[in-house]
């Protein structure tokens, strides 16, 4: 006679030990741009299992948010407003701290200034959050938001703690940052950019004419920089040319003949959408950090061009 095994099962979750509670809730919570369906989906659902396990899983939840359109944006920052609201008790199963636990942010659309929209957007809100972010994503429609946060009277210099932009065509509106005092200060402290804009593309230069127009001589501490070649197109979707260099002069001189300075890097997003890549879900598995990892340091890049003429 054949022996039935019992089949195990998890403990309850209060038996768990807290580090590894904490730890499974926050991996279980991280969005999932793969697999096509909403990406906050899980999340969301964890979040209303107890509050013991909303607050073990917002870290994950939060850690990358993307924004696709200004109801998105209106509703994140109306979450912030109320998780730290001081007219209400400090509810435990409510309240979390937005400005620590979002480490990456993409917006798509945001509100129009030149529409009538009758709601007012929280800037102030709005800059606590993304002021403190690891990589800052967005399009150049939305590039505007950045010099309305700054309007608020805030101490850049001092408060502006984002290194990492990713910007997206078409378009390019750089004047709103490059015109005002708080703008060039978030341009001078900028180490990593990645510039993905096919405007007025064509075969007679190695890069998009949108480069030529990137104030770089306001971005004195850029060290990685990342744009689109024009060439070795692959299924309509442009290689990135990237480099990885401290030295200005370098820099130069990469803009000016990217074949020479960088191996193609292409942006694999989980899904393609009909205009090419899918940069909510590029951006939500971090493709554009991948891009430094694949790409050679240009201090290395020498040693390696020493080493073959030898």
């Amino acid at each position: 006679m054949q022996k039935k095994h019992k089949s195990r099962s998890f403990p309850p979750l209060n038996r768990w030990p807290a580090d590894v509670f904490h730890q499974v809730m926050r991996f279980a919570a991280l969005p999932d741009f793969v697999n096509g369906q909403s990406p906050y989906e899980t999340a969301l659902a964890l979040t209303r299992v107890s509050s013991d396990v909303r607050r073990a899983a917002m870290p994950g939840f939060l850690h990358t948010v993307v924004i696709s359109n200004p109801r998105q944006l209106y509703a994140f920052l109306e979450a912030v407003r109320r998780s730290r609201s001081q007219r209400q008790p400090r509810r435990l199963d409510i309240h979390c701290d937005y400005a620590q636990m979002v480490r990456r942010f993409w917006c798509t659309d945001g509100p129009h200034r030149l529409l009538s929209d009758p709601t007012v957007l929280d800037y102030a809100t709005l800059y606590e959050v993304i002021r403190n972010v690891d990589s800052l994503g967005m399009t150049f429609v939305t590039l505007p938001m950045l010099t309305d946060c700054f309007a608020e009277g805030r101490n850049i210099q001092k408060e502006w703690k984002c290194r990492s932009l990713v910007l997206v065509g078409p378009g390019d509106r750089w004047n709103p940052l490059v015109n005002s005092p708080e703008g060039v200060v978030f341009l001078s402290k900028l180490t990593h950019l990645v510039v993905y804009n096919l405007d007025g593309a064509s075969d007679e230069t190695p890069y998009p004419p949108a480069v030529a127009r990137i104030p770089f001589a306001a971005m004195p501490s850029l060290t990685h920089f990342a744009f689109p070649m024009l060439a070795q197109a692959r299924g309509g979707i442009f290689p990135m040319a990237a480099i990885v260099s401290a030295d200005r002069q370098a820099l130069r001189q990469f803009v000016n003949a990217p074949a020479n300075y960088s191996s193609p890097s292409y942006i694999r997003p989980p899904q393609w959408d009909r205009r090419g890549i899918d940069w909510e879900a590029a951006f939500g598995v971090a493709e554009p950090e991948q891009i430094w990892g694949r790409a050679i340091p240009e201090d290395e890049r020498k040693k390696q061009l020493v080493k073959r003429r030898k």
